[in-house]
């Protein structure tokens, strides 16, 4: 009964990885590994928002006319901070999608691979054996392809779990509509990118304003 536990714990973690959204959990996985990698481009990211909305307050605070030298100075490394910003945004913008189209393909690949092990490395395996009488007439196609005659091989088992699994989830959809079923991985990195994007926003429309 541990293959009958594994291979029906193999579908349904397939089953919820499905529901959860393969480019989700690549999401959620990049973020773990930025929090656990410490990467140096959030830290001078962040720096540079900082420096940016400091130097949009001396820029409203100092007059264009009376001081126009100071201002000059700090609407120039204003800009050249804004774009030094917005490269390092579009940078971490990309490598963020690209981990999570790898990842997504990664678990694809994973998850297909275990199954494929466990159906030829147990595939002359019995799973279990039912009880005789009523499933006389079905015990070959129970064991196909190579398992003991009388027992129920693996390819079988995976697939009524996958069918059985498939079903209870339909029913859950019917039963909750609303909820539709689906687990929330919350990520940080879309939050803070509208934080930091409303932040550039802000600072064209100031100059906006100023023209």
């Amino acid at each position: 009964m541990q293959l009958a536990t594994l291979i029906l714990l193999l579908v349904i973690t397939s089953a919820w990885i499905h529901i959860i959204g393969y480019g989700r959990l690549g999401l959620k996985l990049y973020e773990w590994r930025r929090q656990l990698l410490k990467s140096g481009k959030y830290e001078k990211q962040r720096q540079c928002k900082r420096t940016v909305l400091k130097l949009k307050n001396q820029l409203r605070q100092t007059s264009p006319h009376d001081e126009f030298a100071k201002w000059a100075k700090i609407r120039r490394r204003l800009d050249k901070t804004v774009s030094e910003y917005e490269e390092l945004s579009s940078s971490l913008a990309y490598e963020r999608t690209g981990f999570q189209i790898r990842a997504a393909i990664g678990i694809r690949v994973l998850l297909w691979a275990a199954r494929f092990f466990v159906l030829i490395w147990y595939r002359a395996e019995p799973v279990f054996y039912p009880p005789t009488g009523w499933l006389d007439p079905v015990l070959p196609l129970l064991s196909f392809p190579l398992a003991p005659y009388g027992s129920v091989s693996v390819a079988v088992w995976l697939l009524v779990c996958t069918q059985v699994v498939d079903l209870c989830l339909r029913a859950y959809r019917v039963v909750q509509p609303e909820s539709g079923a689906v687990p929330v991985i919350t990520t940080t990195a879309p939050a803070a990118d509208a934080g930091a994007n409303s932040g550039m926003e802000g600072i064209r429309l100031d100059e906006k304003h100023r023209k």
